[in-house]
Parts: structure tokens; C-alpha cells; sequence
């Protein structure tokens, strides 16, 4: 169960938006964008695959590699998130 926010919740927010931005922006563009067309503009494999002009199985293992650096940038940061386990944060898939 998590704990009531406290007066450091917002600066506790900003620096993990921060720190995930940072990590984000750090990825090879190939990767931060097959990551985004994923996770963000929640396109299918398919679909990355088509706006991006390549095969569906190197927008798995371009979106496989992006999640794996993603975590571990965050975990370096000492950040936990929903990546740690190699689920997306918003859908646990």
C-alpha cells in the first residue's frame, strides 16, 4: 500500500519524470522511437513496423533492447518502475 503524498511528493515526481525523460533521450534514436511508437502512441508491432519501413521482428528486438537499456538507465538512477520486470507501466504487459 502506498503512503499518503507528503510535502516532497511533486519533487519526488518531477525527478523521476526527469530522470525517465534523461533515460529516454539517451537511447539510440532507433531505439527511443520503436519505444514510443510502442509505449506512448500505443501502436502494434505491425504498425511500428509499417511507419518505420522494417520487419516486425526487428521492432521486437529494437523494443526488447530499448525496455532492457530503459531499465537499466532507471535502475542506475536507483529508480524502481513498472520496466524493472520488463512490463509497460501503464498496461503491466
Amino acid at each position: 500500500m502506498r503512503s499518503p503524498p507528503g510535502p516532497f511528493a511533486p519533487a519526488e515526481r518531477a525527478l523521476l519524470y526527469t530522470s525517465f525523460e534523461e533515460a529516454i533521450d539517451a537511447l539510440a534514436e532507433e531505439f527511443r522511437e520503436t519505444l514510443i511508437l510502442s509505449d506512448l502512441a500505443d501502436l502494434n508491432y505491425a504498425e511500428i513496423a509499417e511507419v518505420l519501413g522494417i520487419p516486425v521482428g526487428t521492432v521486437k528486438s529494437r523494443l526488447f533492447r530499448a525496455r532492457r537499456q530503459l531499465r537499466d538507465a532507471l535502475l542506475v538512477h536507483g529508480m524502481e518502475s513498472a520496466y524493472a520486470d520488463g512490463r509497460r507501466p501503464d498496461r503491466g504487459s
